[in-house]
């Protein structure tokens, strides 16, 4: 009998490796909801470390510190400008009327809005990869021994993580405005445009090899 080119005994690895393929490709679906749900309670532990244990760090830190309890660490200098970056961001941003960046986006066109969200996206993750480096570069700044020069540098990298900070801040904010827009608008093309966009990303990863190093960091983002 013809066997149409198949040879399943002389093959045996080449076709268990195929079926392993399927198989790991069946279980796709099931291992990226699992490793987004991992994702969402370590973004969740971030936040809520923020606003609970680093408040709570700083304040035993500076207490100890005057008490003279303890030492003054690395880390607890890392803490230290980490609270005041969130104190200073946060200040800042509430001089900024949400309502009025709310009525100026709304006003625009559903073209313009679509070329602006993509330019709001391209300049966020831009930023993201970016922010990290200039806080590691003033924690390790600030951590130098102490002269003169290191401390008119630890200011320079203080005052440019802040600005920073808050202009990041606030590309989040056009971006979670434009979406409530979207969301809200009665013509519901610049939703639909929006959505399109995201599978034509798609479609431009599913034709590219990775490696798996690459497809860990794809799925990070």
């Amino acid at each position: 009998m013809h066997s149409r080119g198949y040879s399943l005994h002389n093959d045996q690895t080449r076709y268990t490796e195929k079926r392993r393929k399927v198989y790991a490709f069946l279980r796709i679906p099931i291992e990226v909801e699992r490793f987004l749900f991992y994702g969402l309670l370590q973004c969740i532990d971030a936040f809520c470390y923020l606003f609970t244990f680093l408040p709570i760090r700083f304040l035993m830190s500076v207490m100890g510190f005057l008490l003279r309890l303890r030492p003054w660490t690395s880390a607890e200098t890392c803490d230290f400008f980490k609270v005041w970056i969130i104190v200073f961001g946060t200040i800042l941003m509430q001089h900024i009327d949400t309502s009025v960046v709310y009525h100026q986006v709304r006003g625009q066109g559903v073209i313009k809005l679509y070329i602006f969200y993509n330019m709001l996206e391209v300049a966020d993750k831009l930023f993201s990869s970016l922010g990290q480096d200039i806080l590691d570069a003033l924690f390790w700044t600030a951590n130098e021994p102490k002269t003169i020069r290191t401390i008119v540098r630890t200011v320079f990298h203080f005052v440019f993580a802040l600005s920073y900070a808050t202009i990041h801040t606030f590309l989040v904010l056009l971006q979670a405005t434009t979406l409530n827009v979207a969301f809200n608008s009665h013509n519901q093309a610049l939703l639909a445009i929006m959505m399109s966009n995201n599978f034509v990303e798609l479609k431009g990863s599913v034709f590219k090899k990775f490696a798996k190093a690459n497809l860990f960091q794809m799925a990070c983002r």
